[in-house]
C-alpha cells in the first residue's frame, strides 16, 4: 500500500502547512492491519482459498475512523487460514515468521501484525482476537497487545465466514510499542463515539487508569 499511504502522508503534510495543526491524534502514524480487516477495493480474503479474489467494498468501520484521526494505512499483514491457530501460515501467502529470530513463529493468528510490530515496520498494528490472536503474536515478538473486551472496539468491515455467530465474539485490538499507544489509540477511536453507527457497541468512554500499588488484578484459575 505504498503508493497510497505516500499520496496521504503528502495529504496530511499539505493540511498542516495550511492549517498549523493536525487532523487528529494519529496524524501521520503508519497503521498496519491484517488481512481480513477491509480496505475498499483492495483484495480480503480472510486466508480462505474459496474466496482468494474477493474485494472489499468498502474500508472497515475502525479502518475509517482511525483515517479521520489522521492514520496512515501502509501494510496489511498475514493470518492462519480460519484465524483460529497460534501460528500464521497458509495456503495463499505461505508463513510469516518472526522478525527477531526467523527460526521461530510470529504467533497467531494476527502472526503478521505482530512481526509487523515488533520488527518495526508499524507504529501500531491492528489485530482481532478471540483466544489469544493478539496477546500470543504480542509477546512473541516483543510487542504490546490489547485484547478489548467484546463489543468495545467497531467490528463492522471484517472478513470471516460464519456471519451471525455471536456465542462467542472475536474482537478487534491494537498491538504497539508501548502501553501509552494502546491508550491512545483506544482515546482516540472511542471518543468519536462509534456506538452512534454500529449500535450493537457499548456506548462506553475509554476510562483512564493510573497504575498503582493499589491496583487489584483478577485471576480466573479455572472455569470448574
Amino acid at each position: 500500500m505504498g503508493d497510497d499511504a505516500v499520496a496521504r502522508a503528502k495529504e496530511l503534510d499539505a493540511y498542516f502547512a495550511e492549517h498549523k495543526k493536525l487532523i487528529g491524534p494519529l496524524h501521520g502514524v503508519p497503521i498496519s492491519t491484517k488481512e481480513h480487516i477491509w480496505h475498499k477495493g483492495r483484495i480480503a480474503n480472510g486466508a480462505y482459498i474459496c474466496q482468494v479474489n474477493k474485494i472489499a467494498p468498502e474500508d472497515g468501520h475502525l479502518v475509517r475512523l482511525a483515517k479521520n484521526a489522521g492514520a496512515v494505512f501502509h501494510l496489511r499483514t498475514n493470518e492462519p487460514q480460519t484465524m483460529m491457530t497460534g501460528n500464521c501460515h497458509n495456503n495463499i501467502w505461505g508463513e510469516t515468521l518472526n522478525g527477531w529470530n526467523i527460526n521461530l513463529s510470529t504467533g497467531g493468528s494476527s502472526g503478521g501484525e505482530g512481526s509487523a510490530v515488533g520488527f518495526k515496520s508499524s507504529a501500531i498494528g491492528l489485530g482481532t482476537d478471540i483466544g489469544g490472536s493478539i496477546r500470543i503474536p504480542a509477546a512473541f515478538n516483543g510487542a504490546y497487545g490489547f485484547r478489548p473486551s467484546a463489543s468495545r472496539l467497531p467490528y463492522d468491515g471484517i472478513e470471516l465466514p460464519g456471519a451471525g455467530q455471536e456465542s462467542v465474539k472475536c474482537v478487534i485490538g491494537p498491538l504497539t510499542h508501548s502501553i501509552d499507544d494502546i491508550d491512545l489509540f483506544m482515546d482516540t477511536i472511542l471518543k468519536q463515539e462509534p456506538w452512534d453507527t454500529e449500535v450493537d457497541l457499548l456506548p462506553l468512554p475509554w476510562k483512564k487508569v493510573s497504575a498503582s500499588k493499589d491496583m487489584t488484578v483478577g485471576i480466573m484459575w479455572t472455569d470448574g
